[in-house]
């Protein structure tokens, strides 16, 4: 399958600027998103569609020095997803 998009932009925002995603917790978050995107079968296209693009605007505003902004967006993606941490 396919690597989408959204996935692959994701993936160079982590590579562009892991310096500051790993101080503020944003690296572990992000992972942790991508993977849960990845592996649940159970998501609609539309709704992995919605969380790849949290992803990508959280790992943005991460990026951009919105660090709690950006984990909010993915604390919303990972309840979505179920994910615990």
């Amino acid at each position: 399958m396919p690597l989408r998009p959204a996935i692959i932009a994701a993936a160079l925002l982590c590579a562009a600027a892991p310096g500051v995603r790993a101080e503020t917790g944003c690296e572990a978050d992000l992972a942790a998103v991508a993977a849960a995107i990845e592996t649940n079968t159970g998501l609609s296209d539309a709704d992995r569609q919605d969380l790849q693009n949290m992803q990508a605007q959280a790992g943005a505003l991460c990026d951009s020095g919105n660090s709690e902004e950006g984990r909010a967006m993915l604390a919303e993606a990972k309840a979505i997803l179920g994910i615990d941490k």
